[in-house]
Formats: C-alpha cells, structure tokens, sequence
C-alpha cells in the first residue's frame, strides 16, 4: 500500500465524500417523503466538508490545530447524522436524539481542543466512538426486517460495519505506535483508508437501492389498497374485473361499471383544507364501500373518482334501480369532524358486454358519460337508450 500517500488518500476522501454527498442529495429529492433520507443527504454533506477541512495546510502557529479540530467535529456529526437517518428510516423517531446531538458534537470538539497535543490520543478517540457509532446505525438496519428490506438492509448494515472495522482497526494501530508520523507510515493506516472509501461509496449506492425498494414496495401497496380511503387499490379492481368477464361469459350474465367524481363539497361552519378534503374522501369511500357491501366491488380512481363494479345487472331496469339507490345514499350528507357535510358528485355507467369488453373500454364509456353529465344543466344526465341514472 506505499503508492497511498498523504495526498493521495486525502484526494480519495474527499472525491469519494463529494459524490457520495451528491448521490445523497439526488436520492432524498426522489424520496423526501421517505423517513431518514433527509439525514442521510445531510450527513453526505457534512461528511463532504469535514474531509475537504482536513485537507487544509496546518497552519504555522502554536495554536491549535483548527482544520483538523473542525473536521473531528463535521464527521462526527456526519455520523451521528447517519444513525439518526438509519433510526428513522427503521421507523424510530424521537424528538429527543437530536438534541442530544447538540450536547454530543460540542463536547467532542472541547475534548479534541483540550488534548491538542496528544494527536494519538485524538486518533485513538475520534476512531473509537466513530466505530460505536456506525457500528449502532449497522444494528439498527439489522432490527426487525425481512424479505427483500432484509436483503438490501444488509448490504447497508455490511459497509457500515466495513467503516466501522476500519476505523477500530486504526485506533488499535493508534495505540502501539509512538508518533502520528509512525501511524501514518504505518500500512494498516493506508489500508483502513482505502477501506473506508470504498465502504463510503458501497454504503452510498445501497442506501439508494433502499429507498428504491421501499418506494417500489410502497407502490405496489398503492395499487392494492389506497392511502387515503383504505379501500382496495387499482390492481385489485382490475383482478377483479377479469374474474367477473370470466364467470359473465361462462353465465351469460352482464355487470356495469360506474364512474362516480366528487368534485365539490361543503360543510357546515367548517374550513376547508388539505386534510379536511381527505376526511371527506375517506367519508365517502367508506359510503361506497357499505353500498359494495357482498359480491359488488368499489375502489378509488385517483383525481377524486370512483370506481363501482355492479356484480349482477341482468337488464338496464335492474341497473338503474341500483344506480338509483346510489344515488339516493350519496345524497345523505356525510358526517366529518361531527359536521354534514354534503357532497355534489357526477356519475357515469357502462354496461359489459353492450358498451365494452374489457376494462379499458368500459372505463371509457363510463368517463364520457360522467363528463357529459358533469357538464350537463340537467341532472341525472339521459346516458344510453332512454336510460337515466336516477
């Protein structure tokens, strides 16, 4: 390891710190929804800085030694930001921790200030409680996980551990050696470096596979059930609907598919707002979903729509008397926040196999339908061959 000098270790810190520090951004602008992110792209930054600070020149006095005393304290925080962001990220929040992070990161810079001139006893402290530190962001990514997180969690926890070794490693070296100058000249000091970048740059890209899993895995959760409503997702009414096409072509049956917009609302003495919108989108969904009740399905479409799959319409008589009583539920105000809430909605219908014979087509159908009646000055809007929906 003798062609790792000085200079070129310090290039390697810092590169790999730099990139490290911009992937970390990259990956919390894509994911800022996500728990701990934030302090993973924060600790790329900080880390980024501490390394460029050790880089500067020892300044020619007899005071001490700031750009290495600044930099102790920048990757401390660095790391205590690390397991701050593998705490959240496992989903155990605190609104304490990082106050005792501010209590933590001071002390660790009088302690450097106070034993200026026992620079291996610095090294032997800074890589001590370095390697306590990663090696608790390790465990924590370790804790109460399986299946595809356990994977990916693993290859995290197994280059925090890599810094973590290396850095104990050092502090070992630190101790049986009588000079900086000798650990430096030291080969396991070079080695222990190199360890560290390569481990910076492994723990950087898999905590980006992380957040990718954990975004897909929320995606897919999307799909079978919604966030906000609780009811089934997009995926299962399509599953759904190909079920109900193979039992109406064994039975010669028919089903519909309706469309229903909430597309305003008010309620008594109430503020209208972001969460307010969602209660009353939870309200209504539960509404559909007790109309749903049994063999009929219903489910959120997105863009304040519904979807409403009727199990059994052999006749457009027996549809509009459904549709009829759907629409005579949603009349009732909705009760949120204790208030009534009444709600204006547009409804739209196809019928399998007379208007489509998948999905797609009935969907359409049923979207015509419902923007002309939206845009109707009479409602029920007339949809089909003398059929009116209420």
């Amino acid at each position: 390891m003798r062609f790792l000098n000085q200079s070129i270790i310090a290039f390697l810190m810092v590169t790999a710190a730099s990139i490290a520090a911009v992937l970390l951004f990259t990956t919390w602008r894509a994911n800022r929804h996500m728990a701990g992110v934030r302090w993973f792209a924060g600790a790329g930054a900080t880390g980024a800085v501490g390394f460029f600070l050790a880089t500067l020149p020892v300044p020619h006095t007899d005071g001490p030694d700031w750009p290495m005393l600044i930099n102790g304290g920048f990757v401390f925080t660095a790391l205590l930001m690390v397991l701050e962001g593998s705490l959240r990220f496992m989903h155990r929040e605190s609104h304490l921790r990082w106050r005792a992070g501010l209590v933590l990161v001071p002390v660790f810079v009088l302690l450097n200030w106070w034993y200026e001139d026992e620079m291996l006893a610095q090294r032997i402290f800074h890589d001590a409680a370095y390697s306590v530190v990663v090696l608790v962001a390790a465990f924590t990514m370790l804790r109460s996980v399986k299946g595809d997180d356990r994977m990916i969690n693993s290859l995290v926890a197994f280059f925090l551990m890599g810094i973590a070794g290396a850095m104990a490693a050092r502090s070992l070296v630190a101790g049986q050696v009588e000079t900086l100058e000798a650990l430096q000249q030291h080969p396991v000091h070079a080695l222990t470096l190199a360890v560290v970048v390569l481990c910076i740059m492994g723990w950087t890209y898999s905590v980006h596979m992380a957040c990718y899993v954990r975004s897909q895995a929320s995606l897919r959760m999307m799909l079978h059930k919604d966030p906000v409503t609780g009811l089934s997702g997009r995926q299962r009414m399509a599953d759904f609907v190909q079920r109900e096409i193979a039992r109406c072509e064994r039975s010669g049956v028919r089903f519909s598919y309706l469309i229903v917009e909430l597309h305003e609302f008010q309620q008594a003495g109430g503020h209208a707002d972001s969460a307010l919108a969602d209660e009353v989108l939870l309200a209504f969904g539960q509404r559909l979903d007790d109309y749903a009740r049994g063999a009929d399905f219903a489910c959120p479409l997105g863009d304040d729509q519904f979807g409403v799959i009727l199990h059994h319409t052999p006749s457009q008589e027996h549809l509009r008397g459904a549709v009829a009583r759907l629409r005579h539920l949603l009349a009732q105000p909705l009760e949120v926040r204790h208030l009534p809430t009444q709600v204006d909605i547009s409804l739209g219908m196809a019928m399998w196999p007379t208007d489509g014979q998948t999905l797609e087509a009935l969907e359409s159908i049923a979207t015509q339908r419902m923007q002309a009646e939206k845009f109707s000055m009479f409602k029920p809007y007339v949809q089909s061959e003398g059929l009116r929906t209420g």
